[in-house]
């Protein structure tokens, strides 16, 4: 019984190691080389980058907070709700929020003294 459970959990690590790449077929090919390539600066707010299809545009709601913006980045599909708050400090300690994810209504992301990556297709969800 525990070979099979270290087994299972080997597997599921093996899994996670593998999609931690935060590449997936998905994916526009940009966002394999830089998974947050917009900076959320007021050129890329609302709709990142401006000149984005439908089908790779990330969109900022613009009741969301966004400081230190040059270091709050996001990749391709990215959706920031209404009222949530992204407190960047630095380039170290920046905000990165990869492909297909999204930030709930009223969730605080806060760099504080470190990087803080939201994964591929990764939910920030509000409590309730």
């Amino acid at each position: 019984m525990r070979r099979h459970r270290l087994s299972r959990t080997l597997l599921t690590a093996a899994l996670l190691a593998t999609l931690s790449t935060g590449v997936t077929p998905a994916e526009p090919a940009a966002a394999a080389a830089d998974p947050c390539p917009f900076p959320l600066t007021d050129v890329n707010r609302p709709i990142a980058p401006p000149t984005a299809t439908d089908a790779e545009a990330s969109f900022t709601d613009p009741t969301a907070e966004i400081s230190s913006a040059d270091f709050v980045k996001v990749g391709h599909k990215v959706y920031v709700a209404p009222f949530a708050h992204l407190e960047a400090q630095s380039a170290v300690a920046g905000i990165c929020i990869e492909h297909a994810s999204n930030i709930q209504d009223n969730t605080l992301l806060k760099a504080n003294g470190g990087p803080v990556n939201v994964g591929v297709e990764a939910i920030v969800a509000h409590g309730g």
